[in-house]
């Protein structure tokens, strides 16, 4: 399905952790503990996520999801991604974000 291939391919470019699911119940397992960060982060995109556990993601959409709409979604789960990313090297860096 759409949601999955998208999701392997964020994952993918993220070099995060495996993508596992089943119909629109989907999680991804993350290659540190940053879970809560990416969450904050996809709030301030507009996207709501949740994290059972540190270093899980875990996606809901509605049932009425699109394909529109779950291009929008990974792009702003990029996004934070991003973000995530960026605040990390900074605070290595010694940076204040």
């Amino acid at each position: 399905p759409l949601w999955s291939r998208g999701l392997g391919d964020v994952y993918k470019r993220q070099a995060q952790g495996q993508v596992r699911g089943q119909g629109l119940l989907w999680g991804m397992a993350l290659a540190d503990e940053s879970a809560d960060a990416v969450v904050k982060a996809a709030l301030h995109e507009g996207l709501l996520l949740s994290a059972p556990q540190p270093d899980c993601l875990r996606f809901t959409p509605a049932l009425s999801v699109s394909k529109g709409n779950i291009d929008e979604m990974l792009l702003r789960l990029a996004r934070a991604f991003s973000r995530v990313r960026t605040a990390q090297l900074h605070c290595r860096k010694g940076v204040a974000v």
